[in-house]
């Protein structure tokens, strides 16, 4: 769960980091928007995942 090591993998995985805490620099579009949005519902009210 070592932060680079999160970032490193996601990079190439193409996935979002399990860690809230690890920065976005350096993934594409797609993958920050999932990012902000799973941190949605700590942010803003309206957004409920649905599992």
């Amino acid at each position: 769960m070592d932060p680079k090591v999160q970032r490193d993998f996601n990079l190439v995985k193409g996935a979002i980091p399990a860690r809230i805490d690890v920065s976005m620099d350096g993934f594409d579009d797609c993958t920050k928007r999932s990012s902000i949005d799973r941190a949605s519902p700590w942010t803003c009210t309206g957004f409920v995942p649905v599992f």
